[in-house]
């Protein structure tokens, strides 16, 4: 690691075959003209991949990676920032944990914000790296589901499917709301099972069913839907599948 931490991000990713010395030094000349860093070019020319970069930054720093797409951010730590101070400064929060508050930047986080969020929350800072793309829209998408209650959206989604005989809306909404209160309850399975009157749906939680929703049968569509979507047998009706 402290190896790493002396050599340049170039020469990291050309280790990992990445890039070869010519992409290196034409890299470098663009850099003279337009004042960008290094990552930033080669990924603007398609090259490497931000993921890239990220990875070899962590190394480079000693900063260790964060996956957004694995992880949920808890409620209580999204409520002390306000949400343009995350996407102004390109950081999200993700915990709180033995005395710390974990976050999640695309590079280096500047020391006067460091200094800010440590004085506002009165924990020491512990950082990860993540790509500044998966950041900014887990941003925008847990500040806009902790505004907007998912209770609450599906509610209001279930009653205008349920006010739409002619199928003119789409199940695609109420399947996505679906399947973030699954993230959000930490879920590894959602089970969808039409009943005489019902379609209910169930989550398997620590390897436990557990019932959450029951919508009108008048939504039974939306598991045609998702068949359709997921290349299964829509004439299949007795087996699950």
């Amino acid at each position: 690691m402290a190896d790493s931490a002396k050599r340049p991000l170039g020469e990291l990713l050309k280790e990992r075959g990445l890039i070869t010395e010519d992409h290196i030094k034409f890299a470098l000349l663009e850099q003279k003209r337009t004042g960008e860093r290094l990552g930033e070019i080669l990924e603007r020319l398609c090259i490497v991949t931000e993921y890239d970069i990220v990875i070899c930054l962590s190394e480079q720093s000693g900063i260790p990676y964060v996956d957004l797409d694995e992880l949920v951010p808890e409620d209580r730590v999204l409520k002390i920032f306000n949400k343009n101070l995350c996407l102004n400064n390109a950081f999200l929060p993700l915990a709180i944990k033995n005395g710390y508050i974990e976050i999640a930047a695309g590079d280096a986080i500047d020391p006067r914000l460091e200094q800010r969020i440590a004085k506002q929350t009165g924990l020491r800072v512990k950082k990860y790296l993540a790509e500044r793309r998966k950041i900014i829209n887990a941003i925008n998408k847990y500040y806009y589901f902790m505004e907007n209650p998912i209770d609450i959206l599906i509610e209001k989604e279930v009653e205008a499917l349920d006010k739409d005989p002619d199928m003119v809306r789409g199940t695609d909404r109420l399947f996505e709301y679906i399947l973030h209160l699954a993230v959000r309850m930490r879920a590894t399975d959602i089970h969808i099972r039409p009943m005489e009157s019902t379609v209910n749906i169930s989550f398997r939680i620590d390897g436990v069913m557990h019932p959450v929703l029951s919508f009108p049968l008048s939504l039974k569509r939306i598991i045609s839907s998702i068949k359709l979507k997921s290349g299964m047998d829509i004439a299949e009706q007795r087996m699950p599948q």
